[in-house]
């Protein structure tokens, strides 16, 4: 299902990468870590503010796991701000 979600991200337009502000954040525990990191780099090819990161110990539903630190990360992208240290950014 990663693999399916994240190529249909990825070709977008015909594989021309996303232009808008994306953010992609994989739960260290479930999710494709490496593959999360190969996406933010081709999402900056479309948009140099996107951004892959990694919240290490979560799973995939790792908003379930800890909301109030979803919240957080969401409203610190919405605003423009950084976000918490618990997410780690992926290059």
């Amino acid at each position: 299902m990663l693999k399916q979600t994240y190529t249909s991200i990825v070709d977008y337009g015909n594989g021309v990468p996303l232009p808008m502000r994306t953010l992609a954040v994989a739960g260290e525990r479930q999710d494709d870590v490496e593959g999360t990191r190969r996406l933010g780099q081709v999402l900056r090819g479309g948009c140099d503010e996107s951004r892959a990161f990694v919240v290490n110990g979560a799973v995939h539903a790792w908003n379930l796991q800890w909301p109030e630190l979803f919240a957080e990360g969401i409203e610190a992208r919405i605003g423009r701000r950084e976000l918490p240290e618990e997410f780690k950014e992926l290059r």
